[in-house]
């Protein structure tokens, strides 16, 4: 179990910067999303349209926020002992 920690670590360690760059811009396109499809409905008449492009929208926001959020958890999870890890400052 150690050695499958110990890679997991290193592994999702090298890759932290470029996956939440990737997830980033992503989250902030979808972030855009929402905002178009609540005008779109606000200002519009196409509610049906608006709304479900509205509810995938935050879903995936969400969910993106969500994959961030734990894959710091298996990082903190996996790392070894000897290390103190600083990720948020």
């Amino acid at each position: 179990m150690k050695i499958l920690k110990n890679i997991i670590y290193h592994l999702f360690l090298s890759l932290r910067g470029l996956f939440f760059s990737i997830f980033n811009i992503i989250a902030g396109l979808f972030g855009l999303c929402i905002l178009g499809f609540l005008a779109i409905y606000l200002f519009s008449g196409r509610e049906t349209f608006s709304l479900k492009g509205f509810g995938i929208s935050l879903f995936v926001f969400l969910f993106i926020y969500f994959v961030k959020h734990f894959y710091d958890k298996i990082i903190f999870w996996a790392k070894p002992d000897d290390i103190d890890l600083t990720l948020f400052k």
